[in-house]
C-alpha cells in the first residue's frame, strides 16, 4: 500500500520506459520507507483526459527525452462534440457574413441602375420602331388602295368619324378605341394635357378622341397607344383687333406614339414620340425629319421640347446614343 506525501520521482535510465509518471519509484533522499501516491485531485484529474498527457523527462547524462507509450501508442477518439468542434471551426463569424453581404449590397447598388437603365433604352428603341414600322406600312397601303381623298374646310364630327374608321383604324389589328370627349389619362388635367416637353413645359394638346376637334386615341393589344389629329386652328383678326380661330381640316395629319399607353412618365423623348404623314403620297415621317442634325440636337435636349428625339434616334441607327437626354 503506498502512503499519502509528495512523491518526487527519479529520473529513469538510459532504456528504461514507464507508462505513467507516478508509477516512477519515489527519491530515497525525499521520501524514506515507501512510495507515496499522487494527490487524488490530480490522478483523477489524467484519468478523465481524453488525451493522456506527454510526459517528457530528461535522461541521465543528457542523451534525449522520455515520451510516455501511454502518449506514443493513443488512438484518437473522436466524438460528436470534436465533429462540432471542427465544423464551429470552419464556419463564418457573424462578423465575415456581414461584412460579405455589406460588399454584396455596394456592388449591386452600382450595377443594378446601370443595368435597368441600358434594358429600358432597349425597350424603348424597340417599341418606338415597331410603331415606327406599323405607321409606314399603313399609309403604304392606304396609298395604294388608291382611294384616300383628304378632308378639306371646316373640321366635323361626322366627318372626322368617318374618316378615321376607313383611313386610320381600318389598318391597324382590333384598336381600342378611346371614348370620345373622355380623357384615357386619369391624372390629367380637365384638358387632357397629358404630355410635358423635356425641359418640363406641358404640351398644350388634349390627347382623347374628339371628333368635332379632329381628333382620336385609341391603343392596339401590345399596349401601344396612338393619337392622331387632322385639324389645325386658323387663327386672325378682325379690323378691330379682335381673334379669331377656325378648327380646319389639314392635309397631313399628324400625332404622337405613347409607347407604354398610359403609364408614366408620357414625356416627349422618353415614352413619347412625334410622328408626321402625308397620306396623298403614301409617306409617314418622324418629327423633325427635314432638320439639320444640329436643329435635331438642340430640340432633343434638356431644353428643347423632345420632339425631335424619335429622329435622333432614328438618325444614330435606331439606338439611344450617349448623348441622348435620357432622364
Amino acid at each position: 500500500m503506498r502512503t499519502q506525501g509528495t512523491c518526487h520521482p527519479e529520473l529513469p535510465e538510459a532504456g528504461q520506459h514507464t507508462e505513467h509518471w507516478w508509477d516512477l519509484p519515489c527519491h530515497p533522499e525525499l521520501v524514506s520507507g515507501s512510495q507515496a501516491s499522487p494527490h487524488p485531485v490530480i490522478l483523477n484529474l489524467f484519468q478523465d483526459l481524453k488525451h493522456p498527457p506527454t510526459l517528457t523527462l530528461p535522461l541521465k547524462g543528457g542523451r534525449g527525452k522520455l515520451v510516455s507509450e501511454a502518449h506514443r501508442n493513443h488512438k484518437p477518439h473522436y466524438t460528436h462534440s470534436t465533429h462540432l468542434t471542427h465544423a464551429k471551426r470552419a464556419a463564418f463569424t457573424l462578423a465575415e457574413v456581414l461584412i460579405t453581404l455589406g460588399i454584396i449590397g455596394i456592388v449591386a447598388a452600382m450595377t443594378i441602375p446601370t443595368l435597368v437603365t441600358k434594358y429600358q433604352k432597349k425597350q424603348t428603341v424597340a417599341k418606338l420602331q415597331k410603331a415606327y414600322s406599323i405607321l409606314s406600312n399603313m399609309t403604304k397601303l392606304l396609298y395604294a388602295d388608291n382611294s384616300y381623298s383628304a378632308l378639306s374646310g371646316a373640321v366635323s364630327a361626322e366627318k372626322t368619324e368617318q374618316f378615321f374608321n376607313l383611313y386610320v383604324l381600318n389598318y391597324f389589328r382590333a384598336p381600342e378605341l378611346s371614348q370620345d370627349n373622355i380623357c384615357p389619362y386619369s391624372d390629367s388635367a380637365e384638358w387632357c394635357y397629358a404630355f410635358k416637353y423635356l425641359n418640363g413645359r406641358v404640351m398644350d394638346t388634349s390627347v382623347f378622341t374628339k371628333y368635332d376637334a379632329g381628333r382620336v386615341y385609341f391603343t392596339t393589344n401590345d399596349g401601344i397607344a396612338y393619337y392622331f389629329s387632322i385639324m389645325y386652328w386658323n387663327r386672325y383678326s378682325d379690323s378691330e383687333g379682335n381673334e379669331y380661330k377656325d378648327a380646319l381640316y389639314t392635309s397631313s395629319p399628324h400625332g404622337v406614339v405613347d409607347i407604354n399607353g398610359t403609364e408614366g412618365p408620357n414625356i416627349l423623348g422618353k415614352d413619347v414620340f412625334v410622328f408626321q404623314s402625308d397620306f396623298a403620297n403614301g409617306v409617314m415621317k418622324l418629327e423633325c425629319a427635314n432638320s439639320s442634325n444640329e436643329e435635331v440636337n438642340a430640340d432633343c435636349s434638356l431644353t428643347g421640347s423632345g420632339q425631335c428625339c424619335a429622329e435622333k434616334i432614328r438618325r444614330d441607327g435606331w439606338k439611344i446614343s450617349d448623348d441622348y437626354p435620357w432622364i
